[in-house]
């Protein structure tokens, strides 16, 4: 039986290999890739290991116009390939946050020139992520905005909020508010310790509930 290198995940240029499809007439294994800008394509696998290829041919499209892609290579370009990865990719890691719980990209995006057009006319910048506002739904217009990356860390379905004197906020605001370390209090809170100390903040207004999230 001949033995095949497992390429499952690994990425050349703009190619992830997704699975292997058998043997070309020489005997060459043969495997289905994933380019970036969505298209996926069976090719040898000793073409895109040795650098022959690097894209499904939009690549080459590319560097003849420009623009076909709207800019491959950019910030914004980053983060559609990105973006498409975590919902289609079960290699990622993050795939188990998106894809893997239902999110999806939806058909419009799968277009990076679309994508564009909506994150240009929708206040994108270079200092922004791309935030879906119901975290529980797809990447479509209805459902994103951009926001910079700090505020996006404050609307994870796993980020813990603390009450003091009354009002309630992310934790790691608190940290920042009162001048502690983050990481500090993240160690803290990870052991089962109270977040702060006495000397770091003011006990007398704090409420001492146990922490908690909500």
């Amino acid at each position: 039986m001949k033995h095949v290198y497992d390429l499952t995940g690994m990425r050349y240029g703009r190619l992830v290999a997704v699975e292997q499809r058998g043997f070309d007439n020489h005997g060459r294994a043969v495997w289905l890739w994933r380019c970036d800008c969505g298209t996926e394509k069976e090719l040898q696998a000793y073409v895109v290991r040795n650098g022959h290829a690097k894209s499904c041919g939009c690549l080459l499209k590319d560097n003849k116009t420009g623009l076909i892609h709207g800019g491959y290579g950019t910030r914004l370009y980053k983060t559609w390939s990105t973006m498409k990865a975590r919902c289609n990719n079960k290699n990622m890691p993050e795939h188990r946050w998106y894809g893997a719980r239902g999110i999806s990209v939806c058909e419009g995006w799968n277009d990076f020139s679309t994508f564009r057009e909506w994150a240009l006319a929708n206040g994108y910048a270079d200092n922004l992520t791309i935030e879906r506002i119901d975290v529980n739904g797809n990447y479509e217009p209805d459902n994103c905005t951009w926001i910079l990356l700090e505020e996006q860390g404050r609307n994870k379905t796993n980020t813990v909020y603390f009450k003091i004197n009354g009002i309630t906020k992310p934790l790691m605001d608190w940290a920042d508010e009162y001048g502690v370390p983050r990481s500090t209090v993240y160690v803290r809170y990870t052991r089962g310790k109270y977040p702060f100390r006495d000397n770091e903040i003011d006990k007398s207004i704090m409420d001492k509930r146990r922490l908690r999230k909500l």
